[in-house]
């Protein structure tokens, strides 16, 4: 569950930032794409179905859940659109994970490769025991299981989420309200992509990203640099002990 939020530390919908709302380097992209990719790992370790709106789902609430100790592990923001907290980005990242062979996309449903399987848990055994990453991991893994279980549910909830819109005189309102005022299916009519959806009252919450050799393994398996041998025996015991 949730915990109550006051108004003074509701999220604000802000106005488009390129410097605050995107990735701001290689390194916080990346990073982006590791728990992107873990997604996955995760959905396939707990035998569960993922699909790109359950992934966004997954990927906001653990974010919101997250923010009310002031910490982020995403680099890019959601905005408002018509089946809620949004995120255009994160399409862009299954894209380069579906070119180097490390997922496969049929339809709305992601799965991960051999190779891609093999990839999360060689990485995995890089993350230090009792990490910040590997706690996020674990939040992470509760919010795949409950929003692949509870689809409409989960959808629901974001939609009904309060927020502060500072672009309206700070009116206290819901995702709903958003969405019926701005009809994000004119997207570029009412500029509704600028709408962006900020989680914390902090302007500077503590951020984690996986170390740096993990992120330099990544994207040298992203641009094909490192292949690793994915015949290997794989075991999804005690990965996350």
């Amino acid at each position: 569950m949730m915990s109550k939020m006051t108004i003074q530390n509701l999220p604000k919908i802000e106005r488009f930032d390129y410097s605050k709302h995107l990735p701001q380097s290689s390194a916080d992209k990346t990073s982006d794409v590791f728990f992107v990719l873990f997604s996955l790992y995760i959905a396939e370790r707990e035998q569960k179905e993922l699909t790109q709106l359950v992934l966004e789902k997954a990927l906001f609430k653990t974010e919101q859940e997250l923010a009310t100790e002031n910490i982020s592990f995403l680099n890019t923001f959601f905005y408002v659109n018509k089946l809620g907290p949004h995120n255009n980005v994160f399409y862009k990242y299954l894209d380069e994970l579906e070119g180097a062979d490390l997922i496969d996309k049929e339809g709305n449903n992601i799965s991960l490769t051999a190779k891609g399987l093999n990839t999360c848990v060689d990485l995995l055994e890089k993350i230090p025991k009792n990490s910040n990453v590997l706690n996020i991991l674990v939040k992470l893994q509760a919010k795949i299981k409950y929003c692949s279980s509870n689809v409409r549910r989960s959808v629901d909830e974001t939609h009904e989420q309060k927020v502060i819109d500072t672009t309206d005189k700070n009116e206290t309102k819901t995702i709903n309200q958003l969405i019926a005022e701005i009809k994000p299916e004119n997207l570029f009519e009412r500029g509704s992509q600028f709408k962006y959806i900020n989680l914390f009252s902090s302007s500077n919450p503590q951020k984690v990203s996986p170390p740096p050799n993990i992120l330099n393994k990544l994207e040298n398996i992203l641009a094909k640099v490192d292949e690793i041998d994915f015949q290997q025996n794989i075991s999804f015991e005690n990965l996350f002990a």
